[in-house]
């Protein structure tokens, strides 16, 4: 989709349109080639089946019209910037899946499609990482589930970007560099590979250096497809980064536009393609459009029991509860990810002492992550005396020599009193986090049962 054919998409404003439909009966299909009888028999056995579809509660049909999907973080765009004449409609459904429909006429190629971010000619469905210069970004992972039900003609489900140097402009756009990735295809070709196997990423994904269609190896279009072509799954998009600016000298100043997903077609095609998932995350941050807002799944629940194991000068050990069918675990250190671990205990380590840190806890089952669940704790002081914080003034002593600190009062020995006090401040944080001193039952963390082992040690 070399950017020189786009001059008629920048010179259009683009509207915002959803159509409602009647809520009181299921489709059969959708807009176009199902329209007419003789269309209904061969589309519907083009697409394997019946023909029927979820019920929609977006429609638009109309060039450049948009819908928003995923919570608004995604824009449905009805790209006909090659095909006008074609009858193409972009729609939303209630379940939160979308897609699109189409059937060409001829000449020219369309290209409807999903976009998170920017575009060069001023588009922007508003997430905060889009535009980013292209050497901030460390994490850049594509994550798709899409049903593509197209006959006839040539077409493609491809995945791209555009570097640009300078902010989105619809009078002027600033893009230098065009770089598609095709996931599937049928009847489309560039001509010979310019490199096969040309790299492999995180997720195994063998990725060919296909084509530079613009012209010599110096165009700025460059075109990458899957080793093996795919409609579900993950890739890591900073390998296509880094091959661009490692093996073609793309310099790392250039803005990351913001990512695309759609297919292009030719004359003589006609299909129905549907939106499961459609997930980008960016740095940290992850945006997910599709049934439910993602994978459809329910994320678990979260962690609701932590402690404190120990804490030392420069680390604090945590611990937590399992919770049922999760994956792993995910721990933040002061709002920032440490680490991912199947375990249900972790230790973060090179912290300052005398120091307090939020750490959150979250658990992750089915791509799915739990509300983040956070508590304070700080680290030893340096050089200060061994043992828990104080309480009331008095810190608490161990008179029995098994590590556990059993005198509240300072008195020398435990009493009543010193049980009273470890009640009343059971909850306390002083106490609550710091099971290694204050665990009676030997159950890992400190609770009531902990106080009535106490007294009964009297």
């Amino acid at each position: 989709m070399n950017g020189n054919n786009r001059e008629s998409e920048r010179s259009t404003e683009s509207t915002t349109t959803e159509k409602r439909v009647n809520d009181c009966a299921v489709p059969l299909s959708r807009r176009g080639f199902l329209q007419t009888g003789a269309a209904v028999g061969a589309s519907a056995l083009a697409l394997g089946g019946s023909g029927i579809a979820a019920a929609q509660d977006a429609e638009a049909c109309e060039l450049w019209d948009q819908i928003e999907v995923g919570g608004g973080d995604f824009t449905l765009f009805n790209n006909k910037w090659g095909m006008e004449d074609a009858e193409q409609c972009i729609w939303r459904n209630d379940d939160g899946s979308y897609g699109y429909d189409f059937t060409a006429t001829s000449g020219g190629i369309n290209y409807p499609q999903v976009f998170v971010g920017t575009r060069p000619w001023g588009e922007d469905s508003g997430v905060p990482e889009f535009p980013i210069p292209r050497g901030d970004v460390d994490e850049l992972v594509m994550e798709f589930d899409v049903d593509v039900n197209i006959s006839g003609g040539e077409w493609n489900l491809a995945e791209e970007w555009w570097l640009m140097d300078g902010q989105p402009d619809p009078e002027d756009a600033p893009d230098t560099h065009e770089i598609m990735l095709v996931l599937d295809s049928e009847n489309h070709s560039h001509g010979g590979v310019i490199e096969a196997n040309a790299f492999t990423d995180q997720f195994g994904n063998v990725i060919d250096y296909w084509a530079t269609p613009g012209g010599g190896t110096d165009a700025n279009f460059h075109v990458f497809r899957l080793a093996e072509p795919a409609t579900t799954g993950r890739v890591d998009l900073t390998s296509v980064i880094d091959f661009m600016t490692e093996r073609r000298g793309v310099s790392e100043d250039l803005l990351l536009s913001g990512i695309e997903l759609g297919d292009e077609y030719w004359a003589g095609t006609q299909g129905e393609v549907t939106y499961n998932q459609f997930d980008v995350t960016i740095n940290g941050s992850t945006y997910t459009s599709g049934s439910d807002g993602g994978t459809g799944t329910e994320p678990p629940a979260s962690p609701s029991d932590q402690w404190v194991n120990e804490t030392t000068e420069t680390s604090i050990e945590i611990g937590w509860e399992s919770v049922a069918d999760a994956e792993s675990y995910r721990i933040y250190l002061d709002g920032d990810l440490e680490e991912e671990t199947s375990e249900t205990t972790a230790t973060i380590t090179g912290l300052s002492s005398d120091s307090s840190y939020e750490i959150g806890l979250s658990a992750v089952a089915n791509g799915e992550e739990s509300d983040v669940v956070t508590t304070t704790v700080s680290t030893d002081t340096d050089g200060g005396s061994e043992g828990p914080p104080s309480i009331d003034g008095t810190q608490p002593a161990d008179t029995t020599g098994d590590g556990l600190h059993n005198d509240f009062t300072g008195s020398g020995s435990t009493t009543t009193t010193d049980v009273n006090v470890f009640f009343e401040n059971v909850d306390n944080p002083d106490v609550a986090d710091y099971p290694q001193y204050y665990d009676f039952d030997g159950n890992g963390q400190v609770s009531v049962t902990d106080v009535v082992e106490l007294f009964e040690s009297i």
